[in-house]
């Protein structure tokens, strides 16, 4: 859906570079702020639930934005705001889960295969959400992906495995969490 935030602004907003600029800076200030406040506080004890609480409001914001009407961009930019504080804590947690549950000797070829998989997805969706923003306009696209997103987020509280990750013991150079 960010991706096709230029079509947003100059279809739908009538906008120009100024207004992407404001989206652009709007969502810079929501990751500084929700970085700084997650450092702060560091999420719930269970990080998944604040990773998965934060899917599900980015999933909501992109959704606020393909509901804002023309005239009331300055919503938009607000909202932007939020999709910014949203995925700091869906990928700053998302990492600490992973370094905290991968061995050591495995992180760094775990790790490049979930970056591989996420660029190949990002090229999947794209080559979906292009189309269909060509098709059906912008804020099709972002309430649908926003509707997904947060479908997404809800649906994962009802998955065990992915609720419990973090109960799996750390392994640390071959010696089990529990000093056994």
């Amino acid at each position: 859906a960010v991706a096709s935030m230029p079509s947003v602004i100059t279809d739908y907003f009538k906008g120009g570079a100024i207004q992407l600029g404001w989206m652009q800076s709007a969502t810079g200030a929501g990751l500084v702020i929700g970085g700084l406040l997650l450092s702060v506080w560091g999420g719930h004890r269970r990080r998944i639930i604040t990773s998965m609480m934060g899917l599900t409001m980015l999933g909501v914001c992109f959704a606020v934005i393909g509901l804002t009407p023309p005239h009331a961009f300055p919503i938009a930019i607000g909202t932007m705001f939020f999709v910014g504080f949203s995925i700091t804590f869906v990928t700053a947690l998302r990492m600490a889960i992973w370094q905290a549950v991968i061995p050591p000797e495995y992180q760094g070829r775990v790790f490049s295969l979930m970056i591989t998989m996420m660029a190949v997805l990002d090229i999947a969706g794209l080559s979906v959400v292009g189309p269909m923003t060509d098709r059906f306009g912008p804020q099709l696209s972002y309430l649908l992906c926003g509707f997904a997103t947060m479908l997404l987020g809800l649906v994962t509280f009802f998955i065990p495995s992915i609720m419990r990750i973090e109960d799996r013991p750390t392994v640390m150079k071959g010696i089990p969490a529990d000093g056994g």
